[in-house]
């Protein structure tokens, strides 16, 4: 694999990746561990993290988990620790939708999205923050999808606070942006990969 970006280093690195072996977080994936980091993937499809696994190696290690669910969260939390004790970078990519009107939303159907993504992402942050104030330089970055049609329901990130200076989307790669956090401020992020990312929408 080669190098995107010869000025970063991310060698010695840890990173975990939420929903890791489609588009943009398999992209984010590649990315790391070509630049040097140890990177855990999360992903529902055992299949699909043994093929990631296989193709990039020791570097990456797979966590099959349904962030939907506490427990399967917990066993993640626990994955980070048995092999890193400390992390770096945490990326909260995983997401899903129920494609339908707004209006037709049955409050368990609700209630799911909001648990894959964002409850997770809320648990990793405050589950994992003592392991990412042991890292090196830790920062959380949260991507979300950004493709609403009118009538849809659709999830996207937040505008960063009016308090935020010189704040930039960390990613922008076809309907994906996000912003970083450092421990909980926002900050400007470091573009790895302008490039833009096929992500499939499941209907």
């Amino acid at each position: 694999m080669t190098q995107p970006n010869a000025l970063v280093d991310l060698t010695g690195r840890r990173a975990l990746v939420t929903g890791g072996t489609k588009g943009i977080g398999r992209a984010t994936v590649e990315l790391f561990a070509s630049l040097g980091a140890e990177v855990i993937a999360v992903a529902r499809n055992q299949d699909d993290l043994d093929a990631l696994t296989a193709e990039l190696g020791e570097q990456v290690t797979g966590v099959c988990a349904d962030l939907g669910h506490t427990k399967d969260i917990e066993r993640v939390i626990g994955a980070v620790r048995e092999r890193f004790g400390a992390l770096d970078t945490l990326v909260n990519n995983v997401g899903m939708n129920i494609r339908k009107p707004t209006a037709d939303y049955a409050p368990d159907e609700f209630a799911r999205v909001m648990e894959v993504n964002f409850t997770s992402a809320f648990t990793l942050c405050k589950e994992l923050q003592p392991m990412l104030l042991a890292g090196n330089e830790a920062s959380i970055e949260c991507w979300r999808s950004c493709a609403p049609r009118p009538g849809i329901a659709a999830t996207a990130p937040p505008p960063p606070p009016a308090e935020a200076k010189g704040v930039q989307p960390c990613s922008r790669v076809t309907v994906c942006a996000g912003y970083s956090y450092w421990l909980g401020a926002w900050t400007t992020s470091r573009k790895l990969n302008a490039e833009p990312v096929e992500s499939p929408l499941k209907l």
